[in-house]
C-alpha cells in the first residue's frame, strides 16, 4: 500500500466463500472522491451481513488497495463521512473495541 492512505466507511455488499473453507471474500461499497466503487477484502471470521458498515483504509492513488478494520465498531451515528475519507480512524474510535 502507498505511503498515503485514507480511512473510509464500507458497507458490505456481499460476501463469497472459497470453496467451502473458512476464507470470505467481502465486497464494500464505498464512496470516495466523489466516486462509487466496490471493493473486497478478504476474511477468516464468521459471516458479514449485507449493510454491515466497517471503517477501510486505502491507497489514495490506488483505492482498490484497501484493508478492513474488522474489530472496530462503526456507530450508528456516525453519518457524515468526508469526500476524502480521514487521515486516520475518526474521534479516537480506534480505542474502543
Amino acid at each position: 500500500m502507498s505511503q498515503c492512505t485514507k480511512v473510509t466507511v464500507g458497507t458490505v455488499k456481499r460476501t463469497t466463500f472459497v470453496n467451502d473453507s473458512a476464507v470470505k471474500t467481502v465486497y464494500f461499497d464505498i464512496e470516495y472522491n466523489g466516486e462509487k466503487l466496490t471493493i473486497d477484502d478478504d476474511y477468516g471470521g464468521k459471516m458479514k451481513n449485507k449493510g454491515e458498515r466497517y471503517f477501510i483504509v486505502l491507497s489514495c492513488t490506488r483505492p482498490n488497495f484497501s484493508e478492513a478494520y474488522w474489530d472496530i465498531p462503526v456507530p450508528d451515528t456516525l453519518k457524515f463521512i468526508p469526500q476524502n475519507g480521514w487521515d486516520k480512524i475518526p474521534y479516537n474510535l480506534e480505542k474502543i473495541k
